[in-house]
């Protein structure tokens, strides 16, 4: 992991369960979404700064790691890039939400 940086942003990102259709192939098609989420979620977290990037079983983590001031640049922009590329590209919502502080905050 590439996890370096004093400055640490916890980014959790769910899929609006309303997006899916509820029957027997919901369960793939979830799948499917999530893993289509993380790859979209990782291309845009690597144009800006150094993290990794986490499918967890209804949700993406992503952990972002730099100077306070590059993170205090780029998160907003990332999220919104999320937002508005899965809204663009994948055709369904999702919610985010932000934490982030100092290395001291996340031991």
């Amino acid at each position: 992991m590439n996890l370096s940086g004093s400055w640490k942003v916890l980014i959790n990102v769910n899929i609006d369960r309303s997006s899916i259709i509820e029957d027997e192939s919901a369960i793939n098609q979830f799948e499917l979404m999530k893993y289509s989420l993380s790859n979209v979620v990782r291309k845009i977290m690597n144009k800006y700064v150094n993290g990794e990037v986490f499918a967890f079983t209804s949700n993406v983590v992503i952990i972002l790691a730099d100077t306070k001031e590059n993170i205090e640049l780029y998160r907003d922009i990332i999220v919104k890039e999320i937002e508005e590329s899965v809204k663009k590209l994948l055709s369904f919502d999702v919610f985010i939400g932000v934490v982030s502080g100092s290395v001291n905050n996340f031991v």
